[in-house]
């Protein structure tokens, strides 16, 4: 993230509008996140930084090449971690430490995870696998999820100067410039690419994020720089242009823009317009950045960007306190301590004044400091979370009861609760680890069979991850009842004809869309005994034009609903698994965090959506569809415990653990003979 200009550079070349550019940039990132409401596009002050960091490294590497005729690596790597590592491995072991203390056993261990990738500079790698999981999806942010642009300018770090020294000896300072402009071209390319096809991959990686640093060292080599004679009207229009630009990108970009994408241009060409409009000319703008408090703003920007986020996450968890006037308040208490870092502990270290050592030294000190912080981190970690659970064999003879366990709806969480609350994300039904539940872009169907060998009745589970939840249920019926049982459901598709907006890809879920025709042709080649389809209900549906539809959505779900069931049923009869109720929370974090199990808030009235519900038994109704409803397995006239007996009931906040769902085997198979003629309706 923010990176000022080395000590040796600063003596004989030093910006001090880049400076206080700095606090322009910081200042968006710290409205965004401090949930200011008009501030949602703040996060576009990552690419500002991004920009004035390849300005200011490429315009270093320069200068001592025109200087000395060389680019002395080993001094400009002991430079960077001198600067950047001591500061950042604070603030990682502090956010470590106080995670401890405030978060549970339950998120602890990932916070570790975190640690120990960005202590290694790898934690936009990590952050981008975790956003493209979608069992991930609705984890809380991590304390040290600031550190994937760390990551991000750190590899840029390692390959730059040797890419900048191979091309000016090769072919010298004045076609430097085509090598960078090569750059840009195709990091800018590869990231529309992956913004439309991989969003989090476009948003988290350097391949993607390398023309935004490369755009800063086209300015460095001059070919995005002013002319030497422009007017002084004109470059001070250029400087206000581009912060009017900028300006507006925090104010119109938002959280669901697909990033980086076409969108990124924003913050990229209002930088690039007041670097340059500065360079020659030190108008208004300039003279505004270069007074005292946006320097001392931009001169601490990067130990205020280490702090600031750890501070806003672990606080008003410690505190239970959340509201914007808080944050703001937090935010003033994290510019203090960035301040007392800047002055207390990274100067002393950058400038020599403690730890002076030779570079060879410094960098083989920077690096195996790294790896004890990440290696304590992991091994704390594991430590805490002690041996993964994972699900058991379904006991047999307890499935076959229809009768559940009674509720525990008051004092402490059973010790022989299945599964443990550090297990609840791991008690998964068997398609996920069989790769049955299709990822974003996989639309081609899997051979997934459950069942005994050689069973004849062919029955198909299709859907989103609330069918894929029903998978341990109808695993035991499927070995009761001698089914051939194929299981492939999709993440995050409904079986609805409506293009949905897909959240972590930031656009319409097209994969969906053909993945709802596949599974008609799979319907209409298995010519399956019997169908079952479940979806959740929760999705964003998209209009005509591309955008997201805000009116008239409820009616155009129940007709899309209504015509993908019509088309199942016209190829084989169908069953549709009602949507469950929603807990709204992480239950196993609140049980865990609690003094009992009264705290967790469990009212049925709050749980389920009774108006959906009635849309959905209409729709498989008017569809010639079955309809069998869970909701009162799972609840009783006024709550949904957590807590059946010793089994907890949800492993997230809208899905069944698989080891409660199996329990319910039994009654979806007397609900399905009761629906089908198949048996009689007793345990309906």
């Amino acid at each position: 993230m923010p990176d000022r200009v080395s000590e040796t550079a600063a003596k004989s070349y030093f910006r001090p509008d880049i400076e206080g550019l700095r606090a322009i940039a910081i200042g968006a990132v710290l409205l965004f996140h401090a949930g200011v409401s008009w501030a949602e596009g703040g996060f576009i002050g990552v690419d500002v930084f991004f920009v004035i960091s390849g300005f200011l490294i490429t315009g270093l590497l320069v200068r001592e090449w025109n200087g000395h005729g060389r680019i002395d690596l080993l001094v400009f790597y002991a430079r960077r971690f001198r600067r950047l590592l001591p500061a950042a491995l604070l603030a990682i072991v502090v956010t470590l430490v106080a995670s401890w203390f405030v978060l549970s056993e339950l998120r602890f261990p990932g916070v570790a995870d975190d640690a120990a990738a960005a202590a290694l500079y790898i934690s936009n790698i990590r952050f981008a696998v975790n956003a493209i999981d979608y069992l991930g999806a609705e984890v809380a942010p991590s304390p040290l999820l600031h550190y994937w642009s760390l990551s991000v300018e750190e590899q840029f770090y390692l390959f730059w100067p040797l890419i900048v020294l191979v091309s000016l000896r090769l072919l010298g300072l004045g076609r430097l410039w085509v090598v960078v402009g090569l750059l840009v071209v195709g990091s800018l390319a590869l990231s529309l690419l992956w913004t439309d096809i991989a969003a989090p991959w476009a948003f988290f990686s350097l391949p993607t994020r390398a023309w935004q640093l490369g755009v800063g060292a086209l300015i460095a080599v001059g070919i995005l720089r002013l002319p030497e004679r422009t007017p002084p009207w004109l470059a001070n229009a250029t400087t206000w242009l581009g912060l009017v630009i900028i300006t507006a990108g925090v104010l119109v970009i938002g959280k669901q823009t697909p990033y980086p994408g076409t969108a990124a241009l924003i913050p990229v060409v209002g930088t690039t317009l007041m670097i340059a409009g500065m360079t020659h000319t030190p108008g208004l703008p300039a003279r505004l950045l270069s007074t005292r408090f946006p320097r001392w703003i931009g001169r601490i920007s990067y130990s205020l960007y280490l702090w600031h986020w750890p501070i806003l996450v672990l606080v008003p968890i410690a505190l239970g306190v959340e509201s914007l006037a808080f944050n703001l308040l937090l935010v003033v208490l994290a510019t203090l301590i960035a301040w007392a870092s800047t002055e207390l502990y990274e100067s002393p270290i950058r400038h020599g004044r403690v730890l002076a050592m030779r570079p060879s030294r410094s960098i083989i000190t920077a690096v195996a400091a790294s790896v004890l912080v990440a290696v304590v981190a992991i091994v704390w970690g594991q430590a805490v979370q002690g041996q993964r659970w994972t699900p058991s064999s379904v006991d047999q003879a307890v499935v076959r009861s229809i009768e559940l366990p009674e509720p525990v709806r008051s004092g402490p969480v059973p010790d022989d609760l299945v599964p443990p609350l550090n297990g609840a994300y791991w008690d998964l039904p068997a398609g996920y680890d069989d790769d049955c539940h299709l990822d974003f872009p996989e639309t081609a169907p899997p051979d997934c069979l459950y069942g005994p060998p050689g069973a004849q009745t062919t029955v198909l589970l299709l859907g989103d991850s609330h069918a894929q939840q029903w998978l341990p249920a109808l695993q035991v019926l499927a070995e009761d009842r001698d089914w051939r049982l194929r299981a492939i459901t999709k993440a995050a598709c409904p079986m609805v004809e409506a293009t949905v907006w897909n959240s972590p890809l930031k656009r319409g879920y097209r994969e969906c869309d053909e993945w709802r025709e596949r599974a008609l042709e799979l319907i209409e080649a298995e010519q399956p005994e019997l169908v079952f389809v479940a979806s959740a209900d929760k999705y964003q549906l998209m209009d005509d034009d591309g955008g997201r539809l805000e009116e008239g959505a409820e009616a155009i779900w129940a007709e899309g609903l209504t015509t993908y069931l019509q088309r199942m049923s016209a190829l084989a009869p169908v069953i549709v698994m009602a949507d469950t109720p929603r807990v709204g929370y992480d239950p196993a974090e609140c049980l865990a965090t609690s003094d009992g199990i009264e705290d967790c808030e469990v009212r049925r009235d709050v749980m389920v959506d009774e108006p959906y519900a009635e849309l959905e038994a209409a729709a498989a109704a008017d569809a010639g569809a079955g309809y069998i409803s869970a909701t009162d397995w799972i609840c009783f006239e006024e709550d949904c415990p957590l807590v059946r007996g010793s089994w907890l009931t949800y492993r997230d906040s809208h899905h069944l653990t698989a080891t409660f769902a199996a329990q319910l085997a039994e009654r979806v198979g007397a609900a399905v003979d009761a629906v089908t003629g198949g048996g009689d309706d007793d345990g309906a």
